[in-house]
This record gives C-alpha cells, structure tokens and sequence, in this order.
C-alpha cells in the first residue's frame, strides 16, 4: 500500500495553505494557496509573507510574537478577500513557525448561501409535509419508515413514534393494512403509477377504504 506523505496531503488540500519559519519566511505554499492569491510573479520559498499577503502576513507574524491562534479571521483588503486561520507551531516550547490556511472570501460565501438556500427549502419542506392533509409517509430503500406527517398521526389514531423505525411491512403485518406497495417499488425502482384501495384499521377495528399511491425516490 502506497500512502502520501504530508506534502503531497498538503499540497492537495483544498484550502489555500501557508507555512512560515518563526520570523514570517514561506517555507511551503500549496497550489490552492498560489490560485487564491493569483499573484503576477513567482512565488518563492524563502520570500518574506508581507511581501506576498501584507495583511494577512501581518497577522501571521502577530500571531506568532504574541502565540495567539486566529480561527475564522475575515480579511477584507483590496487585494487580500480571505477567510483565514493560523496556528502557530511550537516546538520545545519554543516558536518555530505558524499555518496558515485560508479560503477566497467569494467562494466562502457561495457556499454559506448555497447551505442557507438548502436550509430554506428544508423549512418549506417541513412546512408542506406538515400541513397536507393527505397522510405521507417517507421510507428508506430497505423499506423502513423515516417520517410520517401529522395527517398521517390522525389518520391511523397513533403517534409517529409508534411507526417511525419500523418498516412498512412490519406495520402491515400488526394490521393496520391489508395490501401495501414498498417493497414492489424499491424492487422495480419504478413509481405505482395508479392509485390502489387498501383498508386502514383503525384501534377501534372499524375498517375504512382509503387509497394508497407510492413513489420511488432515485439518489440521482
């Protein structure tokens, strides 16, 4: 088995990352790291890192004098638009250089959108599941229940935390169905195009026709 050494982890890392020696020399610069900063010439090991990132390396050499960490700093310069971390690394108790890792301000917060616009659809979501009057259920690809609606709580006459876990046919067999479709789905991977009548038995033992329909959620 071949496994990377840290320069080659480091190197591949998708985050921009900086090392310097106790006195602000870059002693490594990975290639996410020359992307971000897009500077015009060459950046060598060696070079000083206020003359590549001035406020940034300004706050790296901070750290480093005081052993102070900095966790999700925002920098907002007019060439420099990062969120940046530093660490600095001790060795004997004494200061031997700082990491630095940073993220291009811009995709930082493509990102941050991207997870509150996910978040938003989950509410509405939750909202719409919620507050349908038709009971539905959510199953997993073994069959076994993830969520019920609040419809479908008043429809049986049970909680959800009498269903959720259990797996549809389980649910079948204690009596509440006569007929039911999930296993034929996930076989087929293939939505029950038409509507099928099943009975729904309620505590009482009066049985009442409903409808059932089904769909097949594919990963993709």
């Amino acid at each position: 088995m071949i496994l990377p050494d840290s320069d080659q982890i480091i190197e591949n890392c998708a985050h921009g990352v900086i090392s310097t020696d106790e006195q602000g020399n870059i002693l490594h610069i990975n290639q996410k790291a020359r992307e971000i900063i897009k500077c015009r010439r060459p950046i060598q090991k060696g070079s000083h890192i206020r003359d590549i990132l001035p406020i940034t390396g300004k706050l790296i050499i901070d750290a480093i004098k005081n052993r102070k960490p900095y966790f999700g700093h925002q920098i907002d310069g007019k060439q420099e638009n990062l969120i940046v971390s530093i660490n600095v690394i001790e060795q004997d108790n004494l200061v031997a250089g700082a990491v630095c890792s940073f993220v291009d301000m811009n995709e930082f917060k493509s990102v941050a959108h991207k997870l509150d616009f996910i978040d938003l659809m989950d509410k509405k979501f939750e909202t719409v599941f919620e507050a349908s009057v038709d009971g539905i259920w959510l199953a997993d690809g073994e069959g076994r229940v993830i969520k019920i609606n609040k419809a479908s709580e008043h429809i049986m006459g049970k909680p959800r935390s009498e269903i959720v876990g259990k797996k549809v046919s389980e649910v079948v067999e204690s009596g509440f169905f006569n007929t039911y479709l999930t296993d034929e789905v996930i076989r087929t991977k293939q939505e029950n195009k038409s509507s099928v009548p099943v009975s729904l038995c309620w505590i009482k033992k009066e049985m009442y026709p409903w409808w059932l329909s089904m769909n097949g959620i594919s990963p993709s």
